[in-house]
């Protein structure tokens, strides 16, 4: 039985990121940068990634209207 190249386990890698950004008062992110790569751009984009959706989570949402359920 052969399976696809996509089937196969998922690498477990390591590393170290540095990601530097500012946060102002009002909560808005700016100047996000890649201070220090791990050398694998594969986590470098698992970093940012998760650093991103991590600080947007953080900032407050706008609440809905009406009643809740």
């Amino acid at each position: 039985m052969t399976f696809s190249p996509l089937a196969r386990a998922p690498r477990m890698m390591q590393g170290e990121v540095s990601i530097e950004f500012a946060i102002f008062k009002t909560g808005k992110v700016k100047g996000m940068r890649l201070a220090e790569s791990a050398g694998d751009v594969s986590l470098d984009r698992a970093a940012w990634g998760a650093s991103s959706d991590t600080l947007v989570e953080k900032r407050k949402r706008p609440r809905a209207k009406g009643r809740s359920i």
